[in-house]
């Protein structure tokens, strides 16, 4: 069957080809390959989220051992046994802390020096100087405090005082290194669309977790569809020799790269490092797989999001055993299969793997720690872990807080307090680390994060 020129490019411009990471119209055909032009890295780097949706309880992931009696105090039959805790020494510290045993998992990669905390971190419009600043300035507090899905939205664009259309993950990828291939975004999601990576004029990539095939989500033809990949190519060929005008030339060149992304995503790469069969765990399978495939692409930036549900613990919560540490082990296991992938590929150093969730929940538990049926509820100010070979591990970035209900760093006031604690961190200042390692430049990184501006220390220094 004869196919005219004109019908194969309305084709392409209309998107009906069905390939992802494209911007319809003729526009996102030039966009994408002036940014392809202009990528500018000759290294690679990687930043991959993993969300912890529901909320988690931060407060029993790390535990002040030096101050162990007063936490106990408080948190009743949700506190760890003490002989339990693995022992975590910051460097930058005097104070001792000890890691929920069931992320057993990663703690040898505090030991290394290749897991960071940073503690006490949240939404943040403005940095609150004490207490006092923070009740005596409530226009300065993020909109909908202790809200799901408010707050998620407020850490996945790191904006918590608009509520913005776009992820800072999305924001970050358009503005840093697009990829060189013009047919596979630069942010891309494993699990269901997400604000986190959502760009401002362009599509994340969503891709399904393994054992899923990498190209799924890069169909080329419908089935029926005239245009078949060799139908293409020699379509494509042929244009390319006609000395057609720059729209025909455009098209091409993002067909051409298309069709070599997907053929190249087509075969499974060969992964020796065992993966658990987990939700999380198959997410991060899939990202070490398509980092495998992005060094033969050429790929210089990608930024991943990944998330795993669950953390919602009003009841049944556990502490050494029971759901948050069936979570925990579940995340631990995760986290660290991902990391030894990332050695195994030689890419340990150029691979950044950060945590971030709805907030922290309250020290005191929900109906006091009672019973074993304990939980906790919505709070504020959390810590999170950084791991990679790039960051500089063994150490705690932020200050821990007080601990103490009603006390210097507790949101809550009076004889109902139950320990929300007031962020000494913004989640600002957490990203915009992580996007400075990543390639942005300060003038990037004020565009990307709008509330930046309001905090002096806009680098944290948790990367070597």
């Amino acid at each position: 069957m004869s196919i005219s020129r004109r019908r194969f490019l309305k084709h392409i411009v209309q998107g009906s080809l069905g390939a992802a990471g494209f911007l319809s119209g003729s526009d996102g055909l030039f966009q994408l390959n002036a940014h392809a032009a202009t990528a500018g890295f000759s290294d690679y780097k990687a930043l991959v989220c993993v969300f912890l949706y529901g909320g988690n309880d931060a407060n029993n992931m790390i535990i002040p051992v030096d101050r162990y009696d007063s936490y106990a105090a408080v948190r009743g039959s949700l506190a760890l046994a003490k002989s339990s805790l693995l022992p975590l020494a910051p460097a930058n510290l005097t104070e001792r802390f000890g890691l929920h045993p069931a992320l057993s998992a990663i703690h040898p990669f505090w030991e290394s020096g290749h897991l960071a905390a940073l503690t006490n971190v949240g939404t943040l419009v403005k940095p609150f100087g004490n207490r006092d600043d923070y009740l005596s300035h409530p226009k300065a507090r993020p909109s909908q405090l202790f809200s799901h899905l408010d707050q998620q939205r407020a850490w996945e664009t790191a904006n918590a005082s608009n509520i913005m259309p776009s992820g800072w993950g999305g924001r970050l990828a358009a503005k840093v290194g697009r990829p060189e291939t013009a047919a596979l975004s630069g942010s891309i999601s494993l699990n269901g669309s997400s604000l986190f990576s959502a760009g401002t004029t362009a599509s994340a990539l969503v891709l399904p977790s393994a054992p899923t095939p990498l190209n799924s989500a890069l169909q080329l033809t419908h089935p029926g569809d005239m245009y078949t990949t060799s139908v293409l190519r020699t379509l494509l060929n042929s244009d390319a020799k006609s000395g057609n005008p720059a729209l025909t030339r455009a098209a091409a060149n993002v067909m051409q790269k298309a069709i070599k992304t997907s053929e190249t995503l087509a075969v499974d790469p060969s992964i020796t490092t065992v993966f658990p069969n987990t939700s999380l765990a198959k997410q991060l399978l899939q990202v070490c797989k398509l980092i495998k495939h992005s060094q033969t692409l050429g790929i210089k930036r990608q930024v991943f999001f990944c998330s795993m549900s669950g953390f919602d613990t009003h009841s049944n919560q556990g502490a050494e055993t029971g759901n948050q540490a069936d979570l925990f082990k579940t995340l631990g296991d995760s986290l660290a299969a991902f990391y030894n992938s990332m050695s195994e590929l030689n890419l340990s150093n150029q691979v950044t793997t950060f945590t971030m969730s709805d907030f922290s929940r309250t020290f005191k538990p929900g109906n006091g720690g009672l019973d074993s049926a304990a939980g906790s509820d919505h709070a504020w100010g959390g810590h999170h872990f950084i791991l990679g070979g790039a960051v500089n591990g063994g150490r705690f970035y932020g200050r821990f807080p007080d601990l103490a209900l009603d006390g210097p760093d507790d949101s809550d006031t009076g004889s109902n307090a139950k320990g929300r604690w007031i962020p000494t961190v913004s989640v600002d200042q957490y990203a915009a680390t992580l996007a400075a390692w990543y390639g942005a430049g300060t003038a990037d990184l004020l565009t990307i994060f709008p509330n930046l501006k309001n905090f002096s220390e806009k680098d944290l220094g948790f990367f070597s």
